[in-house]
């Protein structure tokens, strides 16, 4: 590593960043007559003021929540049907599983909209440094959708149902304020499930149901419709289901926009799945907007649909085995009200998904029913691929278009991990091998140079004697000095800037795997590095700093890797020439600005860049020690490149002067 380095990670950051901000753009689904614009939840009332994704796009929306004139369903004897329905709110808790253990959950359902208040993971906690009884403790699980909060009591479900405009006379009011009946799911004497049932006392009767898989991050959802005794024709209405509500954001990571509403689709059944996913803005902007549509007969279909945040998500599919009944998904901003009596401007503090459901309406007397798979876990790969392969697609995504040199990075760390059981020091193992693997390049390139520094230096006695005799020539100093370098074969070497530029993608891929792997979450490495994927916040000084803002924490690893960067420039050799003293000068700063850049970020990569400056300051105390660079001034060869351009230049001189002759 060499002083140019310097300047490939400002570089680094203006490639990584330039790019999201030219090419970032997430790619647009196709808008259909099916897919159209959603309103904002209000947070004080958790009702979705309009369809999400129903209707043409800017079209009149309809309010979900307003009574409807449906049409009473008679009996055979001409009577009204009566209502199946609870008499006052309820709350259920159901916690399923062992704590630390795939598929331990604790959930709150309400019979008021039949959805889910609040859903917690029990194999998680929400931060390192736990005991194993506070471990326990479902309030230290990670939160996965809802909040149970004081203030948070009336905002929306998830899995809340609410109907449009063709399935609007099956109800009588907003499915989301009827009072369901509840009823706890059994397997073998253990609760695993829970099953709300609505008779509306239009001829048909709604049934929820909610079963958790033992030793799975999953959950199967059934939707059934049993028509009563409705006479009208049947067929397909459609409906909007909201998968995940009020996801909260705990990462603590500034650097990644929390949480995001995101769908994945195919456009024909073989095809991969893409994926569309939209972070939360709090300063407002577009309140809604499409995700992705699957209009009947087009060939497309909707993979997924749900929220995430950093680490984890929440994604509901259609069974595999069962029909394809996704059909379009929307996302929508969730007002806070809380927040906006203190900051109006940053209200939205929640981004929602929506996905528009197709449930036939069966023939009187019969039911039909769709079924769902809920993935409620961590992002992390394997347990995403084995969940089901298309929500493998999310963790591509958030990879990005590095994922190309970032997943092989995260392999050969997992190789580390799985040789070492530490993934800090398979971080250090990781920079090693790439040390070792650019050895040879690094080696050929700072021979290169030296040997270039050594000519300049023979050759800087007739540099200035050439300023001296055409200091008033400027032109003629310029081509006279560019003879002598010709004649010399004074030219900084080509491959001199390969290893800055083999450097770059690894440390861009590792920019964004570190930033994002789940395998780092809660990691500690040494003292008080508790967390390899946060800032290694050696203790809490919350200082308000212009132009920074509030810096929550002391972090120590930034400027130990700034002071190596630092140290590491003052190691080379002095330039040869005034040009490349004034860049080494200026070249100074850049470690400070770089130190700014990655303050907040994740403590893996600081400690890559730190064993990176330190090996490459071994490389200059130890090893060139032993083993010299070989700076030798090394004539021009007569049969080399430059030599054939000075024989071409000397040949053009001498036709020009033929012909001034001539005239």
């Amino acid at each position: 590593m060499d002083k140019r380095l310097l300047i490939a990670l400002p570089l680094c950051f203006l490639i990584l960043f330039g790019w999201q901000y030219l090419f970032g753009k997430k790619p647009e689904p196709r808008p259909t007559p099916a897919a159209g614009q959603a309103a904002a939840v209000d947070g004080a009332t958790g009702n979705a003021p309009t369809s999400s994704i129903a209707g043409e796009r800017g079209a009149a929306p309809t309010d979900s929540n307003a009574p409807v004139a449906a049409e009473t369903a008679k009996d055979a004897a001409g009577n009204d049907l009566a209502r199946v329905a609870d008499t006052e709110v309820r709350e259920e808790v159901l916690e399923v599983g062992k704590p630390g253990q795939p598929g331990c959950y604790r959930a709150v359902f309400t019979n008021k909209g039949a959805g889910l208040v609040e859903l917690r993971n029990g194999a998680y906690v929400d931060r390192a440094g736990y005991s194993p009884a506070e471990m326990e403790d479902w309030r230290h699980w990670v939160p996965i959708a809802g909040n149970t909060s004081s203030v948070a009591k009336d905002r929306p479900l998830s899995f809340a149902l609410r109907t449009q405009p063709n399935s609007d006379h099956l109800r009588r009011a907003s499915l989301e304020e009827e009072l369901w009946q509840m009823k706890v799911l059994e397997t073998d004497g253990v609760r695993s499930g829970i099953e709300f049932t609505l008779a509306p006392g239009t001829g048909v009767t709604f049934t929820k149901r909610f079963r958790f898989l033992p030793g799975k991050n999953q959950l199967v959802l059934e939707l059934e419709l049993a028509n009563d005794a409705l006479a009208t024709q049947s067929g397909v209405r459609t409906f909007d289901l909201t998968p995940s509500a009020w996801m909260v954001a705990d990462s603590g990571d500034s650097y990644y926009i929390e949480p995001q509403a995101v769908a994945g689709w195919r456009e024909k059944p073989a095809a991969d799945v893409e994926c569309n996913s939209i972070p939360r803005d709090p300063s407002g902007g577009e309140l809604a907007g499409v995700l992705a549509s699957a209009p009947p007969g087009s060939g497309s279909e909707i993979a997924y649909v749900g929220v995430h945040s950093k680490y984890f998500t929440l994604l509901l599919a259609p069974a595999k085995d069962g029909p394809k009944s996704l059909v379009g998904a929307g996302w929508r901003k969730v007002r806070d009200n809380v927040v906006a009596a203190k900051d109006p401007e940053h209200a939205y503090t929640q981004i929602v998904a929506d996905t528009q459901v197709e449930l036939a309406l069966p023939r009187q007397g019969e039911r039909t029913k769709l079924v769902f798979d809920v993935y409620a876990g961590p992002k992390e790969p394997d347990a995403l691929a084995a969940a089901s392969a298309d929500f493998a697609s999310l963790h591509r995504y958030d990879l990005g278009w590095v994922r190309v040199i970032s997943a092989p990075l995260l392999s050969l760390l997992k190789l580390f991990h799985w040789l070492c059981s530490s993934w800090g020091v398979s971080i250090i193992l990781l920079t090693l091998l790439v040390r070792l693997i650019l050895f040879p390049v690094n080696r050929r390139s700072q021979t290169a140079m030296a040997r270039y520094t050594a000519k300049m230096k023979r050759l800087q006695p007739k540099i200035e004697e050439l300023k001296k005799r055409y200091e008033s020539d400027p032109s003629k100093l310029r081509t006279e000095q560019a003879r002598l370098m010709q004649q010399e074969g004074a030219f900084p070497p080509l491959g001199g800037c390969l290893p800055m530029f083999l450097q770059i993608p690894v440390f861009i891929g590792l920019y964004k795997a570190l930033g994002i792997s789940f395998d780092l979450r809660q990691e500690p490495f040494m003292g008080w590095i508790h967390d390899l994927s946060l800032p290694d916040q050696l203790v809490a000084i919350d200082l308000h700093l212009w132009p920074f803002g509030l810096i929550p924490y002391l972090n120590i690893l930034p400027p130990i890797m700034v002071a190596l960067w630092i140290w590491q420039q003052k190691m080379m050799p002095a330039p040869a020439d005034e040009q490349a003293a004034r860049m080494q000068k200026m070249m100074m700063f850049m470690p400070l600005m770089m130190g700014v850049f990655l303050y907040n970020y994740a403590a893996g990569l600081s400690l890559y860049m730190i064993t990176q400056s330190g090996l490459a300051i071994i490389e200059m105390k130890v090893i060139r020690k032993y083993w010299p660079i070989d700076d030798k001034d090394v004539p021009p060869k007569k049969d080399g490149f430059f030599a054939k351009m000075i024989a071409l230049q000397e040949q053009a001189e001498a036709q020009k002067r033929a012909r001034g002759r001539a005239r």
